[in-house]
């Protein structure tokens, strides 16, 4: 079973890629991730609802 992990941009340590906190160095991922998905999705439904208007 393979743990995916991601790099802490301020201590350099992999930690767990679900981990909103660093549990070496208390740095907090952004949370944009999220909103960029959502906002990508709501551009794909506004240009369709356009197109069909």
């Amino acid at each position: 079973m393979s743990e995916k992990k991601q790099e802490c941009p301020s201590c350099a340590m992999m930690v767990d890629a679900k981990a909103e906190i660093c549990p070496i160095c208390g740095y907090e991922f952004p949370k944009q991730k999220l909103s960029i998905i959502l906002g990508v999705w709501l551009l794909i439904i506004l240009m369709l609802a356009w197109a069909f208007l």
